[in-house]
């Protein structure tokens, strides 16, 4: 009697066509299992840290792990290495992968209830960042620069700049900054106000700023705002003038015109420096606003009457 062959070899006939691809997909997942069991992390957490340190900046973070072909970090926390005692900006997680077309890296953030996600070509010759949802009642902005405030923001960055002595140089760049807010409100805080010329902290009373819509063109580094509107149930403000960019963002240039309109209860709730509001001239076109201008660096602005 003929011994009947097992089912279960008859199942695993292969065609030689079939073998090359199993064994393929073999070696495929082998290395990827392999990769993120023995990718250095240490290594490339030294890496980072070291290259945020050569841009003035001090990185921390709790784990980073490995991925298919990317790398996470797990509550990353970023301020600046000038600073002494800073308080971080705070990220719940970022993961960087490297990208093929153009050749570069592309990150992403879970950042703030939202979502940060950015591209750095390897040539340095572009920037492309986007923020959507970013949820600013979640936000350690009071720590970070004296206002409690709460909102969704969401942001788009993309800039074209030639590399010079091996650098990127942001102050030729050529593109455009948009920037989208609802039911944006700062609920308190202290924020240091050039107030008759001398630097003084005020407190900041609640304040429904509304919406917030702004765009600002760059040509080989010459920002011109096309719209910056904001508009809510305490204030209204409208922008106009130019933004000359730099090498470094503190000493971005600004020659910014102002025209502001706030509530009368409002008004009455920011004491001295409602009384130094109603000093400004009103504006010609626009009843109800009045006219300031913004100049100095974004680092340290200045405000003075408009013309």
């Amino acid at each position: 009697m003929t011994e009947a062959t097992p089912r279960w070899r008859v199942k695993l006939k292969l065609k030689p066509w079939h073998r090359y691809v199993g064994f393929g997909l073999f070696g495929v997942v082998s290395f990827l299992v392999l990769l993120s069991l023995t990718f250095p992390v240490d290594a490339a957490r030294a890496r980072l840290q070291a290259e945020a340190e050569r841009t003035g900046l001090v990185l921390r973070m709790d784990s980073i792990s490995s991925g298919l072909f990317s790398m996470t970090a797990h509550r990353v926390r970023l301020s600046r290495a000038s600073d002494t005692d800073a308080v971080p900006l705070l990220v719940d997680q970022v993961t960087v992968r490297p990208t093929f077309f153009p050749p570069g890296l592309a990150v992403r953030a879970g950042l703030l209830g939202g979502s940060a996600s950015a591209s750095f070509p390897k040539s340095g010759q572009s920037l492309r960042v986007k923020l959507v949802g970013v949820d600013l009642s979640r936000a350690n902005l009071k720590a970070l620069v004296g206002i409690d405030a709460e909102g969704k923001l969401d942001g788009e960055l993309a800039l074209d700049m030639p590399v010079v002595r091996g650098d990127p140089d942001l102050s030729q760049a050529s593109g455009v900054l948009r920037l989208n807010g609802t039911e944006l409100v700062v609920r308190g805080g202290t924020l240091t106000l050039p107030v008759f010329g001398t630097p003084t902290p005020v407190d900041l009373p609640r304040a429904a700023l509304g919406t917030l819509d702004g765009e600002i063109d760059f040509e080989k580094g010459a920002g011109t705002v096309q719209r910056l509107h904001l508009k809510g149930d305490d204030l209204e403000s409208l922008a106009t003038g130019t933004v000359k960019l730099a090498r470094k963002p503190e000493y971005v240039e600004l020659a910014l015109g102002l025209r502001v309109r706030l509530e009368a209860e409002f008004l009455k709730r920011l004491g001295m420096v409602g009384a130094g509001f109603n000093v400004l001239p009103m504006d010609s076109e626009l009843p109800g606003f009045r006219d300031a201008r913004v100049s100095g660096y974004l680092g340290q602005p200045s405000f003075a009457p408009g013309r």
